[in-house]
């Protein structure tokens, strides 16, 4: 970290690295390889063209791709303009992508025009006639000639005086916004959060602090639309100048087999993403020489994944952080046991930038849970014309709420217990869904477990318990119910326990629990005391993750 500096805008790295060491890799996807000398060229030549179009500081750029060559270009290209990009994925259906771009007002629109089993053209021609604020729509497709759209190479070919727009985008202050990124809206309409600069580089540097690596050798395969696949790999190698490779889609086998011949040695993902990984590596009994890191996000991995990636003989690493928050803000210590790694989101980095508070928002006594709020000085500058939600996001010291809930340990670890919204009352008593998830994933015989409420009749409400086993393991319903009673209080114990091949996932690859609930809700009742564990339709072990339903 000692050689790179604290520069003022995303692209900015870009140049430095350019003018550094320009011919080392900066990019490869698929058969293209390009340096850094090479990335800034088209770069540079796809900003003198969205200057050449009218793009001016602020407006907004969308790009409805998957997480390929161009997405990075037209990212650091719309920086290097001072305008704000957007990621769209294309696996959200014409109603979510229409009330994106609505929302959001982009005045230019970069899109696939076809992904498997799918005209996307058709839907974009749609999309547009109700989004009014799009003036051009630029095909990627190389040889989407017939579609009615502008194609990519004829919008590059358009391009004029860099020098010009580049003065103009040098004026904007690094606390402007460069990234504009959609919630999920899984509990009701998508926000865009809208990340600045300075945020977005701040969490870049901290994570190449705390998870020092070098060279960084990165796969990205997570959608462009989400804060992991834009901030959390691609800034996080582009500011420390190592090598990201983008692919389209997630594959068990094809990735083990890229981190060996690519020589990986930072393997970034999700929980879901390393249980379908680790249960391919323990087939093949693969090795990853080159592999210095394994870092895990969004959700505390199982004891169970831990033990099996121990053996890769990598440091193992876990953040905690939101899109709100512009990524990371906690970290594992390197010195923690296991256990606390598989339940822990580590500790506020830089310390103090994240308190637990109660209802008032008063911050509790360590031990005691409270919502997860974090410092705002480098969170998001606010939700795109949503001055209400801006409001309700904000304590009146500045704060911003996660809606997350957390516990912090005697080491300063913080313990992720759930999300508000998820929290359901039993008999009376605050049930927690990821302690009761914990204490069955530290079973040998589970993989991944999912914990939803449904309604009772005495209790008001009780847990569900979704359970993917281990691989060739057949976990009995009485087994882990009795393995719950000896660690959870009665009223947490779930009174259904069910079985699936896989945890249903969102396209971000966290698990879907709006699907898992409508499935308990419609599923056939089954008797508190004799729930057998019975095996539920829908999900097989493959993954579309960054790729296409």
């Amino acid at each position: 970290m000692a050689d790179v500096p604290l520069l003022h805008h995303v692209h900015d790295y870009l140049v430095h690295y350019a003018r550094a060491r320009g011919e080392e890799e900066a990019v490869v996807c698929g058969d293209e390889r390009l340096t850094y000398t090479e990335l800034l060229r088209r770069v540079r030549a796809c900003a003198a063209a969205l200057g050449a179009a009218g793009i001016r500081p602020g407006d907004r750029v969308a790009t409805l791709c998957d997480m390929q060559l161009e997405y990075l270009i037209l990212f650091l290209a719309t920086s290097m303009v001072g305008a704000v990009w957007m990621g769209l994925n294309p696996r959200y259906r014409a109603q979510e992508l229409e009330h994106i771009l609505v929302d959001a007002g982009p005045r230019i629109l970069f899109t696939l025009t076809r992904v498997p089993a799918r005209d996307l053209a058709g839907d974009v021609r749609g999309l547009v006639a109700k989004a009014t604020t799009i003036e051009r729509v630029v095909a990627l497709d190389a040889d989407e000639s017939g579609s009615g759209f502008e194609t990519f190479p004829a919008f590059l070919a358009s391009g004029s005086d860099l020098d010009a727009v580049e003065l103009r985008a040098m004026a904007r202050s690094g606390r402007d916004p460069v990234l504009l990124v959609y919630t999920s809206g899984t509990t009701g309409r998508s926000k865009g959060a809208l990340l600045t600069h300075e945020g977005l580089i701040a969490r870049a540097m901290t994570q190449n602090r705390m998870w020092p690596c070098a060279p960084i050798r990165v796969i990205n395969y997570l959608p462009i639309n989400h804060i992991g696949g834009v901030g959390f790999i691609s800034l996080y190698c582009l500011v420390a100048g190592g090598t990201q490779f983008l692919n389209e889609r997630f594959d068990p086998d094809q990735f083990l087999a890229q981190m060996q011949r690519e020589r990986i040695t930072i393997w970034i993902g999700l929980p879901t993403i390393f249980l379908m990984a680790l249960e391919r590596l323990a087939v093949t009994d693969m090795r990853v020489p080159d592999l210095q890191w394994v870092i895990s996000s969004g959700a505390a991995l199982p004891t169970s994944a831990i033990g099996t990636l121990r053996a890769l003989e990598a440091r193992i690493g876990t953040s905690y952080g939101l899109t709100e928050s512009s990524g990371s803000v906690c970290y594992a210590p390197l010195d923690v046991d296991d256990d606390t790694l598989s339940r822990s989101i580590g500790r506020p980095v830089p310390d103090g930038e994240v308190r637990l508070a109660d209802a008032n928002d008063v911050p509790v006594e360590r031990g005691a849970p409270g919502e997860i709020q974090v410092r705002p000085e480098w969170a998001m500058s606010g939700y795109l014309n949503r001055p209400d939600a801006n409001r309700d996001v904000r304590t009146a010291d500045g704060y911003v709420r996660t809606g997350d809930l957390g516990r912090q340990d005697e080491n300063g670890c913080i313990e992720l217990i759930g999300r508000l919204k998820e929290m359901f009352k039993s008999g009376g008593y605050n049930v927690y869904p990821r302690e009761v998830e914990q204490a069955i994933e530290e079973h040998p015989d589970v993989a991944a477990c999912a914990v939803v409420p449904i309604a009772h009749p005495l209790f008001q409400e009780v847990g569900v318990a979704f359970v993917q086993p281990a691989p060739d393991r057949a976990p009995q319903a009485s087994t882990l119910r009795e393995w719950c009673a000896a660690r959870l209080a009665n009223y947490k114990v779930p009174k259904q326990f069910r079985l699936v091949d896989q945890l249903p996932v969102l396209n971000i690859g966290k698990v879907d629990r709006v699907a898992l609930r409508k499935l308990a809700e419609v599923s056939p009742p089954v008797a508190d005391d004799a729930a057998p564990l019975g095996s539920l339709p829908g999900w097989s072990r493959s993954s579309n993750i960054g790729g296409h339903a």
